[in-house]
């Protein structure tokens, strides 16, 4: 497909899709001639992921591109990648909404408590 359809079906301005390019967070489409280039699903995949990161997280584009270029990195095993994924994650709150951010230092996750406290005859778990 060419750059306008991508864009299209993408939702995503031509603009911003030559910056990606041009910042390596997508794989230049294959060149037709000087002045065309071809895009396919996996150019559709990609700006999925990285519209997904820019506004649901917030994520900078340096994140974006240090990781994509780990999934494009055919030599890094799964497991390096899971790594980069998580270092990615455990940077900061700096990439997460306010409603979605903890506190430093506290627990990954909080128990929710109704107020009430347990008596013997309260169910066990």
């Amino acid at each position: 497909m060419k750059l306008s359809t991508l864009a299209a079906a993408a939702d995503v301005s031509a603009a911003s899709i030559k910056y990606y390019i041009h910042e390596g967070l997508l794989p230049p489409g294959q060149k037709k001639n000087a002045t065309t280039a071809v895009y396919d699903e996996t150019h559709l995949h990609r700006l999925a992921l990285i519209r997904w990161l820019r506004e649901e997280l917030a994520t900078p584009i340096a994140d974006i591109a240090e990781l994509t270029r780990a999934i494009d990195d055919d030599s890094l095993p799964t497991i390096e990648l899971m790594g980069v994924c998580q270092e990615l994650a455990l940077r900061g709150n700096s990439g997460l909404p306010a409603s979605a951010q903890r506190p430093p230092g506290s627990p990954p996750f909080a128990l929710r408590t109704s107020g009430t406290q347990p008596t013997e005859d309260s169910p066990r778990p």
